[in-house]
């Protein structure tokens, strides 16, 4: 029990900093998917959002942390999945969290999308147009680059930012971290009392070019 705690702990220690990584993350996540619709149809909006932040994003950055930890030495929700440290182990370790993240992709969306069809009859994304589609929500294509840059986030660049994020004062990331990412839950929760009241996605804003 006394071990479980201490893992619990390691966990909620690092909270606050997983709020200002979660934070960020969720403002890249607002910047790739207006990227995307950039270069596939010419314009950028709000994303259904008032804030330039998709909260999802941020939310699966600390699911995961708290999964796997280290994509080098994964756990499972704490618990180690290999006794010993070597080269084999931690390829495994690699591509566990690699299905782990490419799972979360595909379930994630088929499950999101297909539930606020179902309720209340609004299509928020579709991929008809790309190829190996399981439903409108999902396809191999998509699932597979969205994994491939979730894990490549988590090989490259999640621990220097975590790092860096870090050498912040704790006050000062628990005010950043929480107050930021209440705000961005409740811009997504405005999102769904609109689409719920309204039957369709919001859109504050967009901008076309030609």
């Amino acid at each position: 029990m006394r071990k479980n705690k201490n893992k619990t702990s390691v966990f909620l220690e690092n909270l606050p900093y997983l709020c200002v990584l979660a934070v960020i993350v969720s403002f890249a996540g607002w910047v790739g998917e207006n990227i995307a619709t950039l270069i596939g149809s010419r314009k950028i909006d709000s994303r259904f959002h008032l804030l330039p932040f998709i909260s999802p994003y941020g939310l699966i950055v600390i699911l995961l942390y708290a999964a796997f930890r280290d994509v080098d030495r994964a756990t499972f929700f704490g618990k180690p999945l290999f006794k010993k440290d070597t080269v084999g182990t931690r390829i495994w370790s690699n591509l566990y969290c690699l299905v782990v993240i490419t799972a979360a992709v595909f379930v994630g969306e088929l499950i999101v999308g297909n539930l606020w069809e179902k309720a209340f009859g609004v299509i928020l994304w579709d991929y008809t147009n790309h190829p190996y589609c399981v439903t409108r929500y999902t396809c191999l294509s998509t699932t597979l680059l969205y994994g491939a840059g979730g894990y490549l986030f988590f090989r490259l660049i999640f621990a220097p930012l975590f790092r860096l994020i870090k050498k912040l004062p704790r006050k000062t990331a628990k005010i950043l971290g929480y107050t930021l990412g209440a705000l961005i839950l409740l811009d997504t929760t405005i999102m769904g009392i609109h689409i719920a009241v309204f039957r369709t996605a919001p859109i504050y804003w967009i901008v076309r070019f030609r």
